[in-house]
């Protein structure tokens, strides 16, 4: 949606303000959300407000809650948490056929019957999942997904997390954006290649929100070179 600015005559000023939008489930809006660095964005909205001020973005159910971008892609991952108290199923229950993707990694399909706990976390890594587990000592209860064809930039990247909603008449699947992450490299980002989200339920897309560091349930395996006597 734009819009553009003319003076009496019909005559476009040069003034234009907007922004583009896609699919979005019924009955939602879009509300203006103002960044840390004074950046403009459009989230979904919690509920709608018209005539009144905007509730504020949407958050969840499922987050990105922390990412590594290197130093190496095997040291690449994205993890997720289910910040609600109910089950999550990462696929529409009316379709189950229709799971939801990652974006920014090429794009991803988790597989279809996957369920997340409540407050569960989850990985999803471009190295398969025992390889994952094995790197970083994740524990059996946590799942892990992958391999992703892509690669996290180490320039900036676009993630995006994204839900299936109902099937339109022709067998189309729109896809809603339920997160999305748009990190850079260097201020006012914090310094990568891991960088860890401070406050779940608070607003993603946002460097303010986001500090250094490798998320403290990890625990890098360390291989140290074979020393004979």
């Amino acid at each position: 949606i734009y819009l553009f600015a003319a003076d009496a005559a019909g005559n476009f000023t040069g003034y234009s303000h907007g922004f583009q939008f896609g699919a979005s489930a019924n009955g939602v809006s879009f509300g203006r959300y103002i960044t840390s660095t004074g950046a403009e964005h459009f989230p979904v909205e919690r509920a709608l407000t018209l005539g009144a001020p905007n509730s504020g973005p949407q958050i969840g159910p499922v987050v990105i809650a922390g990412l590594a971008y290197g130093p190496t892609q095997a040291d690449e991952y994205i993890e997720f948490i289910n910040i609600t108290d109910t089950d999550i199923a990462l696929y529409d229950i009316n379709a189950p056929a229709n799971t939801w993707h990652v974006q920014g990694i090429g794009n991803y399909a988790f597989p279809s019957g996957v369920q997340i706990s409540a407050k569960g976390r989850f990985f999803l890594s471009p190295l398969t999942p025992d390889e994952f587990r094995t790197r970083y000592n994740i524990a059996a209860d946590v799942q892990v997904f992958g391999p992703y064809g892509g690669q996290l930039s180490d320039s900036g990247e676009k993630i995006e997390l994204l839900i299936p909603d109902e099937p339109n008449r022709d067998g189309s699947v729109p896809y809603i954006v339920a997160e999305t992450i748009e990190y850079e490299i260097g201020a006012p980002w914090p310094d990568g290649p891991q960088i860890m989200r401070q406050d779940l339920d608070a607003y993603g897309n946002d460097p303010a929100n986001w500090i250094s560091g490798i998320l403290p349930e990890l625990t890098k395996q360390i291989y140290l070179p074979v020393i004979q006597s």
